[in-house]
């Protein structure tokens, strides 16, 4: 485990990295990892694995850890759709139970356009499931960063990838019963999709969205979700990769994603990873740093993060799709240079 304590002119710094499970022939490829944190004092990671992405092999493992130290457990598979490739999958506590959200591909030849979306649900922490319910029908409509829960509403971040229509929604229930999608959100060209979301001190959200147009495009929402402001670019670099971020409840912002340039292939793209911080809800970000570099085989991609109850934050990121890391870190870390 890699760590760091203590840092000059700060008066407590944590930051703490370890691989979660080591690479396994079983499940060679592994993909697209999320966190929760559960009510019973453990850490929850979900990720999609088998021979290779949208192989038929493919299901969703988990592992959990407790909150406040210890090992993580072996990975175990909690969901395999017969015949077919399991793809995204989040989670979110909802109403006093683990909803999942996945995708399920329904065609092999152009696999990110034919998902649909399913739903199952948990009332022990993920150990037993619900049986799965299709909540989104239509194809294309693909998940990846957590959801949101404000008060009774949930809403659940996506991108509609069919027929490379290239525009985010997000899907919204109040009683999780009924669902419906909200407006698209749209570049001034070019396409989003995978948006992160959080709310803002003013009752607003803000997403930050994976783009093809090399920058972090962000768009903002007045009436909880249901419509969408135009997309704008951010300074920040984005090859077309995923990216997370949270806001504390001070109004700081960290963001994590992959800050190059579009100059290769994919994995080329995400030799490193990077962390940002604003203090000031996204207006200025004073710290911007590397969180891990290979520029020979590496390939550190889709990270999820969250605020745990202990104040620490969470991340969890791919590691050359061949196993997962994780990272617990404070805010002190976070805005050191």
């Amino acid at each position: 485990m890699d760590a760091t304590l203590a840092s000059p002119g700060v008066d407590s710094m944590l930051f703490e990295r370890e691989t979660i499970f080591e690479f396994d022939p079983e499940h060679p490829h592994c993909h697209c990892p999320v966190i929760q944190e559960l009510p019973n004092g453990e850490l929850m990671v979900v990720y999609y694995a088998g021979k290779n992405e949208a192989h038929p092999t493919v299901g969703l493992m988990a592992c959990w850890k407790p909150l406040k130290g210890g090992a993580w457990s072996k990975p175990v598979r909690i969901h395999k759709t017969p015949k077919r490739p399991d793809g995204n999958a989040v989670l979110a506590w909802y109403k006093g139970s683990l909803h999942m959200f996945y995708d399920v591909i329904h065609g092999l030849l152009f696999p990110w356009f034919n998902t649909k979306l399913y739903l199952k649900t948990s009332s022990d922490f993920g150990r037993t499931w619900s049986e799965p319910r299709l909540v989104v029908g239509k194809r294309g409509f693909t998940v990846r960063t957590k959801p949101l829960v404000a008060g009774d509403r949930l809403l659940v971040p996506g991108g509609n990838e069919h027929l490379l229509k290239g525009v985010s929604n997000v899907l919204i229930t109040d009683d999780g019963q009924s669902f419906h999608m909200s407006g698209d959100i749209v570049l001034p060209e070019g396409r989003n999709e995978q948006p992160a979301i959080t709310r803002l001190s003013n009752g607003s959200l803000l997403a930050y969205l994976r783009t093809d147009r090399n920058h972090v495009y962000k768009s903002t929402s007045t009436d909880n979700g249901e419509t969408w402001t135009t997309g704008e670019a951010l300074a920040f670099n984005n090859p077309n990769s995923a990216l997370d971020f949270v806001r504390t409840a001070r109004g700081e912002l960290v963001l994590v994603w992959n800050n190059n340039p579009r100059v290769g292939n994919m994995m080329q793209n995400r030799r490193c990873i990077n962390i940002a911080y604003s203090p000031d809800e996204g207006k200025t970000w004073p710290v911007i740093k590397e969180l891990e570099r290979d520029d020979v085989d590496g390939s550190f991609s889709y990270p999820a993060i969250i605020i745990g109850s202990d104040g620490l934050f969470h991340l969890v990121y791919n590691n050359r799709r061949r196993n997962m890391r994780y990272c617990r870190f404070d805010v002190d870390w976070v805005k050191v240079p």
